[in-house]
């Protein structure tokens, strides 16, 4: 984003499209609807993964794409207690 560009939607000069909002929220980590006022929770509703950034976080969720909820559930349990056993061992 430009730095005109920004600055005409700080200052209320000018509306930013929906697509443009996305990108803030992605880029600060947070949702739409907090941008745009529609909850007070900063936590955002997305992840993006980036091959290039994070390649083996990238292939787990890339493997697992396909999998229904039943299997998302337990890996999701699964790496929660993961999770806590390492807290316990820290």
């Amino acid at each position: 984003m430009s730095q005109p560009a920004y600055l005409r939607y700080e200052s209320g000069e000018r509306e930013p499209s929906l697509h443009v909002i996305k990108d803030i929220a992605r880029v600060f980590n947070t949702s739409v609807d907090y941008l745009t006022g529609k909850t007070d929770s900063p936590e955002p509703d997305s992840i993006t993964i980036n091959k290039k950034d994070n390649p083996v976080l990238f292939s787990i969720v890339e493997s697992y794409e396909n999998w229904d909820e039943a299997q998302i559930k337990r890996l999701t349990a699964y790496a929660k207690k993961i999770n806590e056993m390492n807290k316990e061992h820290i």
